[in-house]
């Protein structure tokens, strides 16, 4: 399994098995992907007609998910996994996709993304914590989903604050009151789990332009003026935002700072 994806402006197909993921997860999903490039294909996999995925039926119109409704004639078997396979083989050979998501806690798709693996396209796999390990390995890169990511990094955060004490480094000063403005929380969660996931030398800072990308993967109709910010620069937006704090650097040119952003 890989650790990673090379290129944020992949075009992705999501394929959700419904029946094995909670629709509670969206958003962290969607997130996900919009950290590796664009989702062009959203679907849902499931029998909708069921109680128990009225769930998926209140999102699905929010997040432009495609609904594949395979109705369950037999007790306790799931029947939309044939149908996502399909899907999948489908997409595969048109060639209009560089990497197909596969987002469920089934070990039954371990062998179609190895197909789709051997036929030189990613497969970013997500599931809950009880995924199987041979669907685990067959993906490209995998995600659980859950926030298990999350307490992974706030336990590393939590070393290095206890490194810092144990140097006797001073707290640092209370910064001076701001106006912050509030954006959604989806948005704020967005922009969290863009931090947590490109942290890549673990020091908490993410260049703000890799963030950039994902928020325009995640929400096409991105403007920070929706939510009070008084132009549509980045980095005049985040500094804005309480939860996180930016920082310019020295770039290149001494009148082009390369901006930081790392969780508050």
């Amino acid at each position: 399994m890989a650790d990673n994806i090379n290129t944020t402006n992949k075009r992705i197909a999501v394929l959700i098995d419904a029946e094995n993921v909670s629709y509670k997860l969206i958003d962290e999903i969607l997130d996900e992907v919009a950290l590796h490039g664009r989702a062009t294909n959203k679907r849902i996999y499931g029998d909708f007609t069921k109680s128990q995925l009225k769930g998926w039926n209140s999102v699905a119109n929010e997040h432009s998910l495609h609904q594949v409704t395979q109705l369950s004639y037999t007790n306790g078997k799931n029947s939309s996994d044939s149908v996502l396979i399909i899907n999948a083989m489908d997409i595969l050979y048109s060639g209009n996709v560089e990497a197909i998501c596969i987002v469920s806690s089934d070990s039954d798709f371990t062998r179609l993304a190895m197909r789709i693996v051997e036929s030189g396209l990613d497969v970013i796999g997500m599931g809950e914590e009880k995924t199987a390990e041979s669907f685990i390995n067959a993906c490209t890169i995998f995600k659980f989903l859950g926030g298990k990511q999350e307490n992974a990094a706030q336990a590393s955060a939590n070393v290095k604050r206890r490194k810092a004490a144990a140097k006797g480094e001073p707290e640092p000063e209370p910064e001076p009151e701001k106006k912050y403005i509030q954006a959604p929380k989806k948005v704020i969660m967005a922009i969290r789990n863009a931090i947590i996931n490109l942290d890549t030398d673990s020091d908490g800072w993410v260049q703000i332009s890799l963030v950039g990308e994902m928020l325009h993967n995640r929400f096409p109709d991105f403007d920070p003026r929706i939510w009070g910010a008084k132009s549509t620069q980045l980095s005049s937006f985040l500094l804005q935002l309480e939860e996180f704090e930016v920082e310019a650097r020295e770039g290149k040119q001494p009148k082009a700072p390369n901006y930081y952003i790392r969780i508050r």
